[in-house]
Protein backbone atom coordinates (compact mmCIF):
# COMPACT_ATOMS: atom_id res chain seq x y z
CA UNK A 1 0.00 0.00 0.00
CA UNK A 2 2.79 2.40 1.04
CA UNK A 3 4.74 1.24 -2.14
CA UNK A 4 1.72 2.67 -4.33
CA UNK A 5 1.11 5.56 -2.86
CA UNK A 6 4.94 6.62 -3.33
CA UNK A 7 4.83 5.48 -6.70
CA UNK A 8 1.60 7.24 -7.29
CA UNK A 9 3.00 11.14 -5.23
CA UNK A 10 6.42 10.59 -7.69
CA UNK A 11 4.24 9.98 -10.87
CA UNK A 12 2.66 13.05 -10.06
CA UNK A 13 5.95 15.00 -9.06
CA UNK A 14 6.90 13.84 -12.14
CA UNK A 15 4.10 15.25 -14.11
CA UNK A 16 4.07 18.63 -12.31
CA UNK A 17 8.14 19.00 -13.08
CA UNK A 18 7.60 18.36 -17.10
CA UNK A 19 4.83 20.45 -17.02
CA UNK A 20 6.48 23.27 -15.30
CA UNK A 21 9.10 22.64 -18.33
CA UNK A 22 6.89 23.00 -20.78
CA UNK A 23 5.19 26.36 -19.42
CA UNK A 24 8.69 28.28 -18.56
CA UNK A 25 8.98 31.29 -20.15
CA UNK A 26 12.15 31.72 -22.32
CA UNK A 27 15.06 33.58 -21.30
CA UNK A 28 16.18 36.52 -23.68
CA UNK A 29 18.76 34.50 -24.38
CA UNK A 30 17.13 31.59 -25.78
CA UNK A 31 14.86 33.64 -27.84
CA UNK A 32 17.68 35.45 -29.57
CA UNK A 33 19.40 32.55 -29.95
CA UNK A 34 16.72 30.45 -31.65
CA UNK A 35 16.42 33.74 -34.41
CA UNK A 36 19.83 33.77 -34.87
CA UNK A 37 20.02 30.60 -35.97
CA UNK A 38 17.61 31.49 -38.86
CA UNK A 39 19.14 32.35 -42.08
CA UNK A 40 17.50 35.89 -42.54
CA UNK A 41 20.11 37.14 -45.42
CA UNK A 42 18.54 34.70 -47.71
CA UNK A 43 14.83 36.09 -46.74
CA UNK A 44 15.81 39.92 -46.99
CA UNK A 45 13.94 39.83 -50.72
CA UNK A 46 10.66 42.16 -51.55
CA UNK A 47 8.12 39.26 -51.21
CA UNK A 48 4.92 38.60 -48.59
CA UNK A 49 6.74 36.16 -46.31
CA UNK A 50 4.49 32.95 -46.30
CA UNK A 51 3.06 32.42 -42.99
CA UNK A 52 3.49 28.62 -42.90
CA UNK A 53 7.36 29.55 -43.34
CA UNK A 54 8.77 28.13 -39.82
CA UNK A 55 11.17 31.03 -39.68
CA UNK A 56 7.99 34.05 -40.03
CA UNK A 57 6.55 31.69 -37.23
CA UNK A 58 9.97 32.52 -35.26
CA UNK A 59 10.09 35.69 -36.07
CA UNK A 60 6.56 36.95 -34.47
CA UNK A 61 7.02 34.55 -31.92
CA UNK A 62 10.20 36.13 -30.60
CA UNK A 63 8.80 38.82 -31.02
CA UNK A 64 5.91 38.75 -29.39
CA UNK A 65 7.99 36.85 -26.30
CA UNK A 66 10.56 39.86 -25.82
CA UNK A 67 7.62 42.50 -26.08
CA UNK A 68 5.98 40.62 -23.15
CA UNK A 69 9.06 40.24 -21.05
CA UNK A 70 8.86 43.64 -21.07
CA UNK A 71 11.93 45.54 -19.01
CA UNK A 72 13.48 42.41 -17.82
CA UNK A 73 14.20 41.86 -21.54
CA UNK A 74 15.70 45.82 -21.93
CA UNK A 75 19.43 45.11 -20.72
CA UNK A 76 19.89 42.18 -23.14
CA UNK A 77 18.40 43.70 -26.19
CA UNK A 78 20.59 47.19 -25.40
CA UNK A 79 23.54 44.42 -25.16
CA UNK A 80 21.99 43.05 -28.80
CA UNK A 81 22.18 46.50 -30.21
CA UNK A 82 26.03 45.85 -30.56
CA UNK A 83 25.50 42.24 -31.94
CA UNK A 84 27.68 41.21 -34.94
CA UNK A 85 24.54 39.93 -36.42
CA UNK A 86 22.37 43.33 -38.27
CA UNK A 87 19.11 41.16 -37.77
CA UNK A 88 19.63 40.56 -34.34
CA UNK A 89 20.40 44.10 -33.74
CA UNK A 90 17.41 45.43 -35.90
CA UNK A 91 14.91 42.90 -33.82
CA UNK A 92 16.80 44.34 -30.85
CA UNK A 93 15.58 47.88 -32.33
CA UNK A 94 12.27 47.21 -32.94
CA UNK A 95 11.50 45.46 -29.24
CA UNK A 96 12.93 47.97 -27.63
CA UNK A 97 10.75 50.59 -29.25
CA UNK A 98 7.56 48.65 -28.54
CA UNK A 99 8.80 47.95 -24.80
CA UNK A 100 9.03 51.98 -24.81
CA UNK A 101 12.28 51.73 -21.57
CA UNK A 102 13.37 54.98 -21.75
CA UNK A 103 16.89 53.82 -21.13
CA UNK A 104 17.06 52.76 -24.19
CA UNK A 105 16.95 56.05 -26.36
CA UNK A 106 21.09 56.63 -26.25
CA UNK A 107 21.94 53.52 -27.16
CA UNK A 108 19.03 53.57 -30.10
CA UNK A 109 20.42 57.04 -30.89
CA UNK A 110 23.86 55.65 -31.46
CA UNK A 111 22.54 53.11 -33.48
CA UNK A 112 20.69 55.34 -35.91
CA UNK A 113 23.52 57.77 -35.92
CA UNK A 114 26.70 55.03 -36.63
CA UNK A 115 25.07 51.74 -37.70
CA UNK A 116 26.49 50.30 -40.76
CA UNK A 117 23.26 48.71 -42.39
CA UNK A 118 20.28 50.81 -43.18
CA UNK A 119 17.73 48.38 -42.17
CA UNK A 120 18.84 48.59 -38.37
CA UNK A 121 19.33 52.36 -38.63
CA UNK A 122 15.16 52.41 -40.29
CA UNK A 123 14.32 50.28 -36.81
CA UNK A 124 16.37 53.02 -35.02
CA UNK A 125 14.22 55.68 -35.90
CA UNK A 126 11.19 53.99 -36.02
CA UNK A 127 11.67 53.09 -32.11
CA UNK A 128 12.76 56.56 -31.31
CA UNK A 129 9.79 57.93 -32.60
CA UNK A 130 7.82 55.28 -30.28
CA UNK A 131 9.34 56.10 -27.28
CA UNK A 132 8.72 59.52 -27.54
CA UNK A 133 11.62 61.28 -26.26
CA UNK A 134 12.41 65.24 -27.25
CA UNK A 135 16.03 64.00 -26.56
CA UNK A 136 16.48 61.92 -29.61
CA UNK A 137 14.73 64.98 -31.98
CA UNK A 138 18.63 66.22 -32.79
CA UNK A 139 19.44 62.70 -33.96
CA UNK A 140 16.18 62.00 -36.25
CA UNK A 141 16.79 65.61 -37.49
CA UNK A 142 20.20 64.41 -38.28
CA UNK A 143 19.26 61.17 -40.14
CA UNK A 144 16.84 63.44 -42.81
CA UNK A 145 20.54 63.86 -44.37
CA UNK A 146 21.12 59.86 -44.58
CA UNK A 147 21.75 58.48 -47.65
CA UNK A 148 19.39 55.70 -47.91
CA UNK A 149 15.87 56.81 -48.66
CA UNK A 150 13.81 54.22 -46.44
CA UNK A 151 16.15 55.70 -43.55
CA UNK A 152 15.35 59.14 -44.07
CA UNK A 153 11.42 58.18 -44.59
CA UNK A 154 11.15 55.99 -41.01
CA UNK A 155 13.27 59.34 -39.44
CA UNK A 156 10.66 62.02 -41.07
CA UNK A 157 8.10 59.63 -39.41
CA UNK A 158 9.71 59.37 -36.09
CA UNK A 159 10.00 63.69 -36.00
CA UNK A 160 6.80 64.09 -36.79
CA UNK A 161 5.23 61.70 -34.24
CA UNK A 162 8.11 62.81 -31.65
CA UNK A 163 7.29 66.36 -32.08
CA UNK A 164 3.74 66.52 -32.50
CA UNK A 165 2.69 62.99 -30.63
CA UNK A 166 1.42 61.22 -30.21
CA UNK A 167 3.86 57.95 -29.63
CA UNK A 168 2.29 54.79 -30.33
CA UNK A 169 4.55 52.30 -29.07
CA UNK A 170 1.94 51.25 -26.81
CA UNK A 171 -0.06 49.75 -29.20
CA UNK A 172 2.55 47.73 -30.15
CA UNK A 173 3.10 46.52 -27.04
CA UNK A 174 -0.49 46.53 -25.61
CA UNK A 175 -1.27 43.90 -28.84
CA UNK A 176 1.70 41.64 -27.33
CA UNK A 177 0.73 41.61 -24.31
CA UNK A 178 -2.83 41.20 -24.69
CA UNK A 179 -2.30 38.08 -27.36
CA UNK A 180 -0.89 35.27 -24.76
CA UNK A 181 -0.64 33.18 -26.97
CA UNK A 182 1.36 34.17 -30.00
CA UNK A 183 -0.59 32.01 -32.31
CA UNK A 184 -3.17 34.83 -32.25
CA UNK A 185 -0.66 37.13 -34.04
CA UNK A 186 -0.44 34.65 -37.23
CA UNK A 187 -1.67 36.11 -40.44
CA UNK A 188 -5.21 35.23 -41.72
CA UNK A 189 -5.73 32.79 -44.36
CA UNK A 190 -6.75 34.16 -47.95
CA UNK A 191 -11.14 33.72 -48.03
CA UNK A 192 -11.30 34.15 -44.10
CA UNK A 193 -13.52 36.92 -42.60
CA UNK A 194 -10.57 39.82 -41.81
CA UNK A 195 -10.04 39.94 -38.17
CA UNK A 196 -11.43 42.71 -36.62
CA UNK A 197 -8.67 45.55 -36.11
CA UNK A 198 -8.87 48.62 -33.16
CA UNK A 199 -5.87 50.35 -32.74
CA UNK A 200 -4.75 54.05 -32.07
CA UNK A 201 -4.08 55.57 -35.35
CA UNK A 202 -0.56 57.50 -35.39
CA UNK A 203 -2.87 60.76 -35.49
CA UNK A 204 -4.22 59.30 -32.13
CA UNK A 205 -7.90 58.33 -33.47
CA UNK A 206 -9.52 54.95 -32.92
CA UNK A 207 -8.99 53.02 -35.56
CA UNK A 208 -11.61 49.92 -36.18
CA UNK A 209 -11.80 47.81 -39.40
CA UNK A 210 -15.37 46.98 -38.88
CA UNK A 211 -16.06 50.44 -39.48
CA UNK A 212 -15.32 50.24 -43.00
CA UNK A 213 -17.52 47.34 -43.80
CA UNK A 214 -20.11 48.10 -46.80
CA UNK A 215 -18.43 51.02 -47.70
CA UNK A 216 -14.93 50.88 -49.12
CA UNK A 217 -11.95 48.54 -49.60
CA UNK A 218 -9.15 48.80 -46.98
CA UNK A 219 -5.24 48.24 -47.91
CA UNK A 220 -2.95 47.31 -45.47
CA UNK A 221 0.28 48.63 -46.18
CA UNK A 222 3.72 47.01 -44.71
CA UNK A 223 6.56 49.32 -44.57
CA UNK A 224 9.81 48.45 -46.41
CA UNK A 225 11.74 45.87 -44.95
CA UNK A 226 9.10 45.76 -41.55
CA UNK A 227 8.64 41.91 -42.17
Amino acid sequence: MIVNILICITAFLGLLAASARANRTPTVAQLLGEFRAVDWTSRAKMAKPDPADEAWRVRVRTEHALIRLGDRAVPHLIAALGDSDRHVRGLAAFCLGAIGNSAAVSPLRERLRRDSDPTVRVYAAEALGRLGDPKAADTLTAALEDKNRNVVFAAKTARERLLNGPPCGSTVRDAARAAEDFQRLATPTVGDAAPEIDLTSSDGERVRLSSFKGRQPVVVLFQLADW
